[in-house]
């Protein structure tokens, strides 16, 4: 912490694997520039390089504090840049400092306050040592660049990952597969120097991309330099990746690989920007598919629950209406279609909707709730409300299926009232007729033998108005009792030693004749006329036959009554 850190190359031989810094010895390569591998010129060129790009990458930043550095074994002396470059990079504020330092006091407060925040982070990135103000103020260019390659390990390496490697392994992942997707495979890349000194895989990467800018197989691979420039113009003129590299450095020498790693991380960078904004879109795009068709789905429960409430409505409202059938056929038809159309077709179909309706409901909820939102439908819509109605016509329908089987029962009990009474109808009025044909011949008689007879009081005036007519059975009645009386008159019309009968004859006037009609008198002086000459029925007989036809004719009365009420 207070002493002097170890020399570079020691420090990178004690690095973590993870950490990307490797040294360069422990990375041979095939196509190593002669002369430079291993050698004190090599290594100072590579610092050389190194010092380039690292300036370039600090001013890039510090370019948005209208600040630059010139010399990086100097500029930061007084802490003031180095402070700014870790707060634009970081995006953090980190304290108050001295903006006119003077003494080396107060330089090293200055300088106190980035190297913590860097020294907070370097194990993360696999960087076991420290550093110190010291450091800076002695301007000790290798640690210097070792602070400034722990920026960039920090803020442009570290967060890239591709598959499942990460930092400088999935930064040499992602290259490599760019590259030889484009190529086809003829260009190689497998590591952060010589793979990228011919400047093809820096083409290649632009063409993954941005195929409109640059055709690889146009290149002429032996020239270098020619393609190192194409590329580096190309991503600073259409990429805005600034230009860290050197091409005359890049093919004199073995590149150096954290100046290469950091050039080729820029590409990252903008590539995986536009992955971003377009993986946004697509998630954007996704969203918004989503969102129609969550609304869609609401939309089509909301109709199809509008449809299955007005037809709940509507059946329930038949249901709890009297059935229009006033005969049993009528009722059998609407019985039957009950019971084909209804219960086999139409309500069956209507329940598979309500629990199509369950099931859209229920797969509706569960994808809002992902997304911590409810499904809230319309009050008529809702479950409940339309479980409550099913259950309210299926109460309806049994009520009106009960309604039919006794509406049904009732016609059948009728019309089987009505056919025995047509059946006794018929019956009495066969007897009717037989009585009256069986009345009716020594009525034929007596109408003849009146018809000769002059009335009994000639001065009689006849009533005023319509005579009421007598039925015949009436007319014969009244010719029997007259032959009755004729007979008690003459005794010996009945044969020798005959007891006469007397007959009532006002009695049976009274019972026989019809009533006057009012505001006419009643004929006086009927005359009585004997039916015939043979034996004559007696009183009795008579009066039993006149009493058993009043009491089917009470009978064909009250059952007559009896039709409007069936």
């Amino acid at each position: 912490s207070g002493g002097r850190p170890l020399p570079e190359h020691t420090r990178q031989a004690r690095r973590l694997p993870s950490s990307g810094t490797a040294p360069t010895a422990a990375m041979p390569d095939e196509n190593v520039t002669e002369g430079l591998s291993g050698s004190k010129d090599g290594e100072a060129a590579r610092q050389k390089m190194q010092i380039k790009s690292f300036t370039a990458w600090v001013n890039l930043h510090l370019k948005q504090a209208g600040m630059a550095v010139e010399n990086l074994k100097t500029d930061f002396g007084d802490g003031i840049k180095l402070l700014r470059l870790v707060e634009i990079i970081s995006e953090e504020e980190l304290g108050k400092y001295n903006q006119n330092p003077v003494s080396k006091f107060q330089k090293v407060e200055n300088l106190n306050i980035p190297l913590k925040y860097i020294n907070s982070f370097l194990k993360e990135i696999g960087i076991r040592n420290t550093y110190s103000a010291e450091n800076i103020i002695d301007e000790d260019m290798t640690l210097i660049l070792g602070m400034v390659w722990s920026l960039i390990l920090r803020y442009n390496v570290a967060d890239i990952s591709e598959g499942d490697k990460t930092a400088k392994e999935g930064l040499l992942l992602w290259a490599k597969t760019k590259v030889e997707e484009v190529s086809k495979g003829e260009v190689k890349v497998s590591n952060f120097h010589n793979s990228w000194q011919d400047g093809l895989a820096f083409n290649c990467l632009i063409q993954a991309y941005r195929p409109d800018l640059v055709q690889y197989q146009k290149l002429n691979k032996s020239a270098k330099v020619d393609n190192l420039n194409h590329a580096f113009d190309l991503a600073n003129d259409k990429l805005e990746i600034p230009k860290l590299l050197d091409a005359t450095d890049m093919v004199s020498m073995r590149p150096d690989e954290k100046s290469v790693m950091t050039y080729v991380s820029f590409f990252w960078k903008v590539f995986a920007a536009n992955k971003r904004k377009k993986i946004a879109a697509e998630r954007i795009t996704n969203v918004l598919q989503r969102e129609l068709a969550y609304r869609d789905l609401m939309e089509q429960y909301k109709l199809n629950g509008e449809q299955l409430g007005r037809w709940i409505k509507l059946k329930t409202d038949f249901f709890q209406a009297e059935p229009n059938c006033n005969s049993q056929a009528e009722l059998e038809v609407e019985m039957k279609k009950h019971v084909m159309e209804y219960g086999r077709g139409e309500k069956p179909t209507k329940l598979n909707e309500l629990n199509d309706l369950e099931a859209l409901h229920s797969s509706i909820t569960s994808r809002l709730a992902s997304l911590g939102r409810t499904f809230i439908p319309t009050e008529d819509t809702s479950l409940k409300v339309l479980n409550r109605w099913w259950e309210e016509l299926t109460y309806a329908e049994q009520a009106y299926e009960a309604n039919l089987r006794l509406k049904l029962k009732n016609l059948k009990r009728v019309e089987y009232y009505i056919k025995l009474h047509h059946s006794k109808a018929s019956k009495l009025e066969d007897w009717l007729g037989d009585k009256e044909r069986w009345l009716g011949k020594p009525a034929d008689a007596a109408a003849n033998g009146a018809a000769a007879a002059p009335p009994a009081d000639a001065d009689e005036t006849p009533p005023a108005g319509p005579v009421p007519r007598k039925s015949s059975f009436v007319g014969m009645l009244k010719s029997t009792g007259s032959s009755f009386g004729n007979r008690a008159a003459s005794p010996e019309a009945d044969g020798e030693g005959a007891k006469p009968t007397m007959v009532d004859m006002k009695a049976l006037e009274k019972v026989a004749s019809p009533p006057t009609p009012k505001g006419q008198r009643a004929s006086k002086g009927v005359k009585v006329v004997p039916l015939h000459d043979g034996p004559s029925e007696s009183v009795a007989d008579v009066q039993a036959k006149l009493n058993m036809l009043t009491a089917h004719n009470e009978e064909l009365s009250g059952r007559q009554a009896t039709v409007p009420e069936l």
